[in-house]
């Protein structure tokens, strides 16, 4: 308790700092600039902590690697945001680096999703007991959507059986289209932007 009241009156004590400024005519650029870096020098400590605590503790690798990948979310965010405040011309650049992580991170996410569950295997076995009406949408989207088909059409090799997961797949693929034209689009804005 004694911890997250020193960061409730630290964040009230930087708004009123902010406020002091602003009452004695800074200029507001500033104001918000000194205001960015006492939240970055809040929140980068906070989610460091996290993130190092992961890592000494690192007993579910395959989980946990995911996990420090989306911890580092919030210092890459606040230092991003507070460096494009400070150096305008820069900006795109630092976007463009803030967006491609942010696709990262989203693949990550996917990631850390399905190992949560068991891994891909376990996901698509326990996904072949659900109903099909699972996969049906929901008014407007029912009539310009077909319905995700969640029941498992088999794959036969030989005399192994493999079990495949049609909704599995589209969610995989949606990701990793979503990852790819993110950078994309991250890119083409930093070389529009230029010209």
């Amino acid at each position: 308790i004694l911890l997250w009241a020193s960061f409730a009156l630290t964040a009230a004590g930087i708004i009123w700092y902010s406020m002091e400024l602003k009452n004695n005519g800074t200029d507001p650029h500033l104001i918000a600039w000194f205001s960015a870096g006492a939240f970055v020098l809040l929140g980068f400590p906070i989610s460091m902590y996290g993130i190092v605590m992961h890592l000494t503790h690192y007993c579910q690798p395959n989980i946990q690697c995911y996990v420090v990948r989306i911890l580092f979310m919030v210092p890459v965010y606040s230092i991003e945001s507070w460096l494009c405040l400070r150096f305008h011309a820069s900006a795109i650049y630092i976007e463009t680096l803030r967006d491609c992580y942010e696709a990262y991170v989203l693949h990550s996410f996917f990631q850390f999703l399905i190992q949560v569950l068991g891994g891909e295997d376990s996901l698509i076995l326990m996904m072949k007991d659900k109903s099909p009406t699972r996969g049906c949408h929901c008014w407007p989207l029912n009539y310009c959507l077909k319905p995700w088909q969640m029941e498992q059409p088999l794959i036969c090799h030989g005399t192994c059986v493999h079990w495949t997961s049609p909704f599995f797949l589209q969610c995989k693929l949606g990701v990793i289209q979503y990852v790819a034209l993110k950078n994309i689009c991250a890119m083409l804005t930093m070389i529009l932007e230029l010209n």
